[in-house]
């Protein structure tokens, strides 16, 4: 399996208009290059127009800013020791857009720290498999599903219908919040574009969707490690519930997760208003009281370590015929339910 934090996404230049869309109070300049070649520390060898028997890749090169400062990347990311950006394909015909993966999930790319300290990004278009780099994820959880670059599924009949050139916009943008942690309006997030000419043939497309699986295939082993644990665990919320004292989630966490070592743990932020909240059911009556902010935990199996969140919950003793609630339990909607536990090295938990 190939071991590796995150990518280092290989960008190709095109000539054609790739620039940046800012708000009008932050502007940041920028050119998006394409080439059949990944690139390496310039934009040598960027063209313009590609056969659909060609490997494309991409990069974006910025003026005076690193990619940190360009997309307004936070160090304080969700809790998250990792970041993203948005990464969408539209193809045009005669000027009419016929696929896109705008509304689908997959379309966040993965950012090691050290592309965030680059003023260039380089990323793959249509890579050859061997050579695939760039990730693509479903969520902000490093193991969610992932796969290679959109344009590969974009490919086929059902929407080139015939052969000929076809244009491809390719954008990369980032979500921003403001200082309080509310998400921006979309005219201040910065976004660059850049497009350029696939000139398709039918006779491709079987090589196309090999390449396609051999490339999912070798992203899909790729295992990402946090690199260290989520700011969370830093600078952990206090309350005063002493419900929730460090001691009493200790005995809860022990006594509900016993077969697992739990090293560290961390409740997330919250509203002072709203530590508790109460559950119903629809015809009113009460489920469970839980509290609001997850609580992150550290924990170890074998020799390997793990970082996920959990949920403390107290059930409505009505399920047992009294009144009331229950005790303080873990509730496994992670990481004994759906949804797998991101790994640390466990020399990283201190």
């Amino acid at each position: 399996m190939r071991n590796s934090i995150m990518l280092s996404i290989p960008l190709l230049m095109v000539c054609s208009a790739a620039y940046a869309l800012p708000g009008k109070d932050r502007p940041v300049s920028g050119k998006m290059y394409f080439s059949n070649e990944p690139f390496a520390i310039s934009n040598a060898g960027n063209k313009k127009s590609f056969r659909s028997d060609e490997f494309i890749y991409g990069r974006l090169e910025l003026d005076g800013q690193t990619v940190k400062q360009a997309f307004r990347i936070s160090d304080k990311n969700m809790g998250r020791t990792h970041s993203f950006l948005f990464y969408t394909i539209t193809i045009l015909n005669n000027g009419q857009e016929i696929s896109s993966n705008v509304n689908g999930s997959l379309k966040k790319i993965l950012l090691q720290d050290k592309d965030k300290q680059n003023h260039w990004l380089n990323f793959d278009v249509l890579p050859e498999p061997v050579k695939a780099s760039t990730v693509l994820l479903s969520s902000e959880k490093l193991n969610a599903s992932r796969s290679t670059v959109p344009f590969y599924r974009l490919i086929g009949e059902e929407n080139f219908k015939e052969n000929g050139e076809y244009k491809v916009v390719l954008k990369l943008f980032s979500q921003t919040y403001d200082t309080s942690g509310s998400m921006e309006p979309e005219s201040k997030w910065t976004r660059f574009e850049g497009d350029f000419n696939f000139n398709f043939n039918v006779k491709d497309v079987v090589l196309i969707k090999k390449n396609e699986k051999e490339a999912d295939a070798i992203i899909q082993e790729t295992v990402f490690d946090l690199s260290k644990l989520p700011a969370v665990f830093s600078n952990p919320a206090t309350t005063i519930d002493t419900n929730l004292s460090a001691a009493n989630i200790s005995t809860i966490l022990k006594r509900d997760m016993s077969h697992w070592s739990v090293v560290k743990f961390a409740l997330s932020s919250y509203h002072q208003d709203s530590l508790w909240q109460i559950e119903k059911d629809k015809y009113g009556q009460y489920i469970q009281k839980y509290v609001v902010p997850k609580l992150w935990i550290a924990y170890k199996i074998g020799d390997k370590c793990f970082v996920d969140y959990v949920q403390i919950v107290q059930l409505a003793e009505k399920n047992f015929g009294k009144g009331g609630y229950g005790p303080l339990q873990v509730k496994y909607s992670s990481p004994l339910g759906f949804r797998k536990s991101e790994t640390i090295n466990c020399s990283k938990i201190n």
